[in-house]
């Protein structure tokens, strides 16, 4: 492919082809990125390519199952899956009626008692009919006394830390770290950036470019035979900070970050706090 003269139309159409060659649904950009071997920068460069989804929408394609499901749909599906179950709010129950795995409301929800409460504002705020509302209410009263034993035993146990806040203006430090030259845990998304630029070649990356705009950082990927794919990746302190940003989603291929917190995240994250752990226990 010319690079040069690529059109969106010209990706729409190659788009087309690799789906009906191998016989997908869906086209993932990174599929796209390894059949044509074009970088994803000249991919992103091209007038009109604003988001991957504009390319599969085009050409007809359905969204990668991985796709972000918005809070909206979740909630309508749990409600008509509630009204099946005729009052059993079981994890279990709910999960086979709406046709989803459970994984799917932990992340989103944290736990199954904050997706129960969720559904109750839900109905509530669309006043929607729903004869079962006691038994949910009861529902979430179980859990959340549940909840309260669990948190109660929390702070107990935290009321011998230290209360202390520092003046105004104080250097602050992350927790100790020891690893190599890194003395203490990266606390901005620039220490996490450098901290990376440590273990890249380790965890098996090339930078190539690191830039203001979003992708943070522009670069190649081993891959299990030993050949480089691109890689676009995007620096976060917490992955759930990514969605404090304008960042575009089909932009990123990879978010590294220190900690990992965003669960129902549609990106791959590499936390490197567990990447560290590993490399600590080698040497």
């Amino acid at each position: 492919m010319n690079d040069e003269t690529l059109t969106f139309d010209d990706i729409v159409k190659k788009t087309k082809e690799l789906a009906e060659k191998n016989n997908l649904k869906y086209v993932k950009q990174r599929e796209f990125i390894k059949e044509y071997k074009i970088s994803a920068r000249t991919l992103f460069n091209i007038p009109n390519l604003n988001l991957w989804t504009d390319v599969t929408k085009a050409a007809g394609l359905e969204a990668s199952p991985t796709a972000y499901i918005e809070t909206e749909t979740i909630l309508k599906e749990l409600y008509e899956a509630a009204k099946q179950s005729k009052g059993n709010f079981s994890l279990v129950v709910i999960c086979k009626l709406a046709k989803r795995n459970s994984t799917l409301y932990k992340k989103r929800f944290h736990n199954w008692g904050n997706a129960l409460i969720a559904l109750r504002d839900w109905i509530k705020k669309n006043n929607k009919e729903f004869p079962y509302l006691d038994a949910l209410d009861k529902k979430i009263n179980e859990r959340s006394g549940e909840t309260t034993s669990k948190n109660e035993t929390i702070k107990q146990d935290k009321k011998n830390l230290a209360d202390y806040t520092p003046p105004k203006g104080t250097i602050q430090f992350g927790d100790t770290l020891n690893f190599r030259n890194f003395r203490h845990e990266p606390i901005s998304e620039k220490g996490v950036l450098v901290l990376f630029g440590m273990v890249a070649k380790e965890l098996g990356f090339i930078i190539d470019l690191v830039q203001d705009p979003c992708p943070d950082c522009m670069g190649m990927r081993r891959t299990n035979n030993g050949k480089w794919v691109p890689v676009n990746i995007e620096f976060e302190l917490k992955s759930r900070n990514f969605t404090g940003h304008t960042h575009e989603v089909e932009k990123v291929d990879l978010i590294v970050c220190w900690k990992h917190n965003w669960k129902d995240c549609p990106i791959e994250v590499l936390e490197l706090k567990a990447e560290i752990k590993k490399l600590k226990n080698t040497e």
